[in-house]
């Protein structure tokens, strides 16, 4: 929900905007619909490609339901798709604003 409170103002300084979780395709959906989620959302079940990306959050518990998530963070992607910068904290409570990037 932050991330779409900031949306605007990253949007406003040239960024596009995606999050990815290990939730479910549906559960993302639902969520986006409540929330009004006005990005993508998408889907890693599995966590493949978090951990591919090395962003894992090795903090949680295994097997927990928190298992499979990534830390918080950002990535910057330019026009053709290369990473150009990374930016992860390891608590979920601190998140990346416009006006902390």
């Amino acid at each position: 929900m932050q991330l779409e409170k900031s949306r605007n103002e990253f949007l406003m300084r040239g960024f596009g905007v995606a999050a990815i979780s290990y939730d479910s395709q549906a559960v993302l959906q639902d969520f986006a619909d409540r929330m009004r989620i006005g990005f993508p959302l998408l889907s890693d079940a599995g966590s493949r490609v978090i951990r591919s990306f090395g962003i894992l959050n090795t903090t949680v518990k295994p097997g927990g339901l928190d298992d499979g998530v990534p830390y918080p963070g950002l990535f910057v992607v330019d026009a053709s798709g290369k990473v150009t910068a990374k930016y992860f904290e390891e608590k979920y409570q601190e998140r990346f604003t416009p006006r902390r990037f």
